[in-house]
């Protein structure tokens, strides 16, 4: 058949595969029945076979064929009828190549039809064919109907950056061409905003503003604007105004909130989440972020009383768990926070619910419990195992059962080998035990599949420095990793103690005084006390041990580095016996 080469190249065929392997659910839409404005008897024997042939296929469920005939006959005859219901068969069957094809032939049979062109507008930007897309936008303009230009300007942000500087050309060439269309200036401006081109939003709606005041996607774009120019004062003083004027703008009414919590005026922000969620009722997410502005405003009684009306109305279960949680576990209520967070079954608090409700436990005395409930989980959810072995593990070593976490960790391992996290955590537990080579062989596993994974390279040269002879090997591996996270304060303290380890005590007290200054540890007090010790400065580092000692009493590297050195440790109070 002539039309068959055709057919093959906008690659249909591949949709008709996927139609015959994966047979669509059969749902409360029915298949699409046969088109009563199709004659057939005006088409020639080959193509009335053809269609004759589909619908036969469509009822014996073969969808697939039904999708080939339809798709070649439309691109063939150009027939209205048949583009139509095709077009239908393709939607039904989510058929994209199809569609894409499909909407270009109604387009070209029906080029003033605003529907052809917005389908078709719409299936070559989904299939990042922009610049076509936009002739068809173009065309919508012309004919005074809704391009959805806006719509597709928003998506930009979640494009790639090449994608977006071709989308904000074209949407440059199209500003050029049609100046004053209300549409193609706000969507413009929402481009030039994603790609940060932030002045020139500014710029572009100006005029808007001014022609269009009462434009509300225009208001909402310019809060947003000022508030990406760092004017957080002007963006909710604009806001107060506008919503003043727009009250029943809830995405306005909602931005305004969420600024004003930016700019930590919570009472204020409470109560215009109050009023919203007075005004919109329905909207359960306007209940759930006047509940947490009244958990972040300290008014605990009233969170409590949104999160619990927010559970029995079965909205925003899981936040409202998990938030309840949190407050009975600040409260000390263990059992009721054990219990909220346990009922979190999803989303993003999930894991980090698991993880708190499996510490609470093990706090509690329960620890078999809390390790019986994730290796449920693990059977239950095989596919999110790794993550509940990675709770186990920390969990393991939160309460300082280091030998049962390097036996959940083998365990772990066997399934997941390459889990970096893994192998880091059980690195750290040998290098606690002496097992050096090991930790080493663990570390390398890392470095061999993440080479530039800093944590692993700042670990293993850190113990090499530290334990080893092999101090240009140690070196390499920090400055390796210094390189790629130059402010780590932990990376700062390695280089500090490699360059004391290889006699430059100058590089080394730059290094460490850095590390200190940003992360006050004893460790890092340890080991800077002790370059300003060998350096002949032993005033400097007594003082610096003694402060480091106040604050973490029950930390014992400082002592013993103090001990090692033969500098003085401070007497500890007796307490006198009567």
């Amino acid at each position: 058949m002539a039309s068959g080469c055709s057919l093959q190249s906008f690659n249909s065929q591949a949709d008709a595969q996927s139609v015959a392997d994966n047979k669509p659910e059969q749902a409360a839409d029915q298949f699409p029945s046969a088109d009563p404005e199709i004659e057939y008897s005006e088409f020639d024997p080959e193509t009335m076979y053809a269609l004759l042939t589909a619908e036969i296929a469509a009822q014996r469920g073969r969808y697939d064929i039904t999708l080939l005939n339809y798709v070649q006959q439309a691109v063939n005859t150009k027939d209205i009828a048949i583009t139509k219901r095709a077009f239908r068969i393709a939607q039904y069957l989510k058929a994209g190549n199809a569609q894409l094809q499909l909407s270009k032939v109604w387009a070209e049979i029906e080029p003033n039809d605003i529907e052809a062109n917005q389908l078709a507008a719409f299936h070559h930007a989904r299939n990042k064919k922009y610049e076509e897309a936009m002739v068809y936008m173009e065309k919508i303009i012309e004919l005074n109907g809704d391009a959805d230009l806006d719509r597709l300007a928003v998506h930009s942000k979640t494009l790639a950056e090449e994608e977006q500087q071709t989308l904000l050309s074209l949407y440059m060439s199209l500003y050029q061409r049609h100046p004053h269309n209300k549409e193609v200036i706000y969507s413009l401006a929402v481009m030039q905003k994603n790609t940060g081109h932030t002045n020139d939003a500014v710029a572009t709606l100006a005029p808007l503003l001014t022609k269009e005041p009462d434009f509300q996607p225009s208001i909402l774009l310019q809060a947003g604007l000022l508030y990406d120019q760092k004017k957080l004062p002007e963006a909710i003083q604009y806001l107060e105004e506008q919503t003043d004027n727009f009250p029943e703008n809830r995405k306005m009414g909602t931005l305004y909130g969420r600024l004003l919590i930016d700019d930590n005026q919570l009472d204020e922000a409470q109560s215009v989440f109050k009023g919203l969620m007075g005004q919109f009722p329905e909207v359960a997410g306007l209940r759930l972020s006047y509940a947490l502005v009244s958990l972040e405003n300290k008014d605990e009684e009233e969170a409590i009383e949104q999160f619990n009306l927010l559970l029995n109305s079965q909205q925003h279960t899981n936040e409202s768990h998990f938030y309840l949680g949190r407050i009975a576990d600040k409260n000390k209520d263990t059992e009721k926070a054990i219990q909220h967070y346990l009922s979190v079954e999803s989303g993003t608090h999930f894991y980090s619910s698991i993880s708190r409700a499996s510490f609470l436990m093990a706090q509690e005395g329960l620890l078999n419990e809390a390790l019986m409930g994730l290796e449920k989980l693990r059977q239950a959810a095989p596919d999110q195992a790794e993550n509940f072995w990675l709770i186990e593990v920390n969990l393991l070593l939160d309460v300082d059962e280091d030998d049962l976490a390097l036996g959940s960790i083998n365990i772990a391992l066997m399934d997941f080998p390459a889990n970096s996290k893994l192998l880091y955590s059980r690195s750290m537990l040998l290098d606690k035990a002496g097992r050096l080579d090991e930790m080493e062989e663990d570390l390398r596993a890392i470095l061999k599949t993440d080479p530039n994974n800093a944590v692993a390279l700042n670990a293993l040269g850190y113990t090499l420095a530290d334990k080893t002879s092999r101090l240009m090997e140690a070196f390499e591996l920090i400055t390796k990793a210094y390189e790629l996270n130059p402010n780590n304060p932990a990376i700062l303290d390695s280089m500090g103690w490699v360059y004391y380890r290889m006699g430059n005590l100058e590089k080394s007290l730059e290094y460490l005084t850095l590390a200190y200054s940003q992360f006050p540890d004893p460790e890092v007090a340890a080991h800077l006390g002790e370059v300003l010790w060998q350096s002949g400065d032993k005033d400097s580092a007594l003082t610096l041990w003694q402060e480091s000692l106040k604050k973490e009493s029950t930390n014992t590297i400082v002592e013993d580095t103090m001990k090692r050195l033969g500098a003085p440790t401070p007497t500890k109070p007796t307490t006198e016996q009567p």
